[in-house]
This record gives C-alpha cells, sequence and structure tokens, in this order.
C-alpha cells in the first residue's frame, strides 16, 4: 500500500475488483515452483505465484474444502470470544520436517504436507488450456492433510469447554548435541520439534513432532 498522500488517494479510490500493477519482468524473477498457500475459515488454497499470461505451462491450484470444522456451541455464552476470530491466520513452516502448520483462533491446528509429483500430469480433456492465456495445465504440486491437533485423544480435550487459541509455537527440540549442533558427526535425521498451543484461559497443549526418514510417515508424541 502506498505511503505517500496522493498515490495512497488513487490506491483507495480505485475499483475493488483492480489488481496491484506488477511489471513483466518482476514476474519473470519469480522462480517456477514458488507456491501460495491461501487460508480461509475452513478452506485452503494452494497456487502457484508464476503468472498464467507467461505462455508457460501452468499448474493446476489445489483447493482442500472442509478442512476444519467447528461445530456447535453447548454454551451460548462463549460465542462472543469467537466472533471475527474463525479465519486460519497462524500460518508457520518447518522446512526440515517439510511441514505446514496453520493454526486456527477457533482452537484447532492443521498440519499439512506439501507434496510433489516426480512427473506432472496433464488436466483431462476439457480441462487442459487456461482460460486467460491458453497454456497447459497440468497438476504438480498439491497438499496432504496429516494431522488436526488437538485429537479427541488428547487430555486437553477431556472434560474442557471450547476456548480460543491465542498463539501457536514450534521450535526444533534439544537433545544432547544441542539445537542446531553442527559439525557433531552424527547422521543427517529429522530432528524432533516441539508445538505448542497457548488458549484463552492460559492452557498450554505441548506436541513432539517427527517425520520418519524411511516412510516420510508424520508422528506426534
Amino acid at each position: 500500500m502506498p505511503r505517500e498522500t496522493i498515490p495512497l488517494a488513487k490506491f483507495l479510490k480505485r475499483s475493488p475488483r483492480e489488481y496491484g500493477v506488477c511489471g513483466q519482468g518482476k514476474l519473470h524473477s519469480i522462480p517456477k515452483n514458488y507456491h501460495l498457500i491461501r487460508a480461509y475459515e475452513k478452506d485452503v488454497e494452494l497456487r502457484t505465484l508464476r503468472a498464467d499470461h507467461l505462455g508457460e505451462e501452468q499448474a493446476i491450484g489445489i483447493y482442500c474444502p472442509n478442512t476444519l470444522t467447528f461445530g456447535s456451541f453447548h454454551d451460548r455464552n462463549l460465542r462472543p470470544y469467537f466472533r471475527a476470530t474463525s479465519r486460519m491466520s497462524l500460518i508457520m513452516h518447518v522446512p526440515e520436517l517439510s511441514l505446514v502448520i496453520i493454526g486456527s483462533p477457533t482452537g484447532r491446528v492443521l498440519l499439512l504436507t506439501p507434496t510433489r509429483l516426480s512427473n506432472p500430469q496433464s488436466a483431462p480433456t476439457g480441462f487442459a488450456k487456461c482460460p486467460r492465456s491458453g497454456s497447459r495445465e497440468v497438476w504438480s504440486h498439491g497438499l496432504r492433510v496429516e494431522w488436526v491437533l488437538p485429537r479427541s485423544s488428547d487430555d486437553i480435550c477431556h472434560g474442557q469447554h471450547r476456548r480460543p487459541l491465542h498463539g501457536v509455537a514450534v521450535g526444533p527440540v534439544q537433545d544432547e548435541r544441542g539445537v542446531g549442533a553442527a559439525g557433531s558427526g552424527h547422521a543427517s535425521t529429522p530432528r524432533r520439534y516441539r508445538l505448542m498451543l497457548h488458549y484463552r484461559n492460559h492452557d498450554i497443549a505441548t506436541f513432539e513432532i517427527t517425520r520418519q526418514e524411511q516412510t516420510g510417515k508424520l508422528c506426534i508424541f
């Protein structure tokens, strides 16, 4: 958003359907495999950052509907605490585990694994052309929903009313090598990460997360 007075006034008066202007040189500078994850109230979307008018193969966007559900209130007095806070807005990336963490102020946290096909697949007949550029559309990247935390089996869910989630934190668990220790001679294996959920009533839920090296399975302790 512009900071100067005149450009700011023009920006505020423009049509709501008008998009920001980006030169073609800047579009070419965006790496081909960069993607954007956009979160809504219940849904998650994955889109490529490359513009579809560059004449290249266009990756098909991935849309995951109803990844989170909120349910109904048993206590109506709790409704004001969740007003205007239902969008998934707490997003973190853990590259070492190939993991994306998306939290919702409603109290739930989504664990996603970005995926990629070894050989991109073309869209079926009838959907093989981008309507704006005419370029061929392919499936190349996606998202896999691993877990929704806290699980019904977790202690923090037993006998508790709904409460808003104030924050999410994640970081590597310190072991005998220390955090981020280099040159220790140990094999390069995925470390454990600790995920902490902080609720409005100051409840703290803690999980340890790692990924099996052989199978790629995400494990939660």
